[in-house]
């Protein structure tokens, strides 16, 4: 569900998130909104819990960390909005500087729940997306 790179710039941020394609061939992968961004922020602790399974149990994923993640959201000409996830506090940066990045892609309620439950598995719902593979 999530995937991320560290000290990216903003343009290239949205560029890595809209062509990311996972090891299961799901291309829906995008920077999130800064609503969306929000809403992981306020549950990074159970994202990260989840995470810890999956690696426990031989998968690899990247945890969320405390530096400043981009959005989507350009809020001025060379500005975008972010959110530093050691405390929450948001504000714009500059386009050309380096931020973190998350991708995530489009999903269920049903599948966020089951994610962070840890009851993912065969009930897994993929993402709905009516965006195609580029490439494929």
């Amino acid at each position: 569900m999530y995937k991320g790179i560290e000290d990216e710039k903003w343009d290239k941020a949205k560029l890595w998130c809209n062509n990311y394609s996972d090891a299961s061939g799901n291309c829906n992968w995008y920077l999130p909104s800064k609503e969306e961004l929000n809403e992981l922020y306020k549950v990074k602790n159970e994202v990260n819990a989840a995470i810890d399974k999956i690696i426990a149990g031989g998968g690899t994923a990247k945890k969320l960390g405390t530096g400043w993640y981009w959005s989507s959201l350009e809020t001025s000409c060379n500005f975008a909005y972010v959110k530093r996830f050691s405390d929450g506090n948001h504000s714009e940066h500059f386009a050309l500087d380096g931020g973190c990045v998350r991708a995530v892609r489009a999903f269920s309620k049903e599948a966020l729940f089951l994610f962070l439950s840890g009851s993912w598995g065969s009930r897994c719902t993929r993402g709905r997306t009516d965006r195609p593979c580029r490439g494929r």
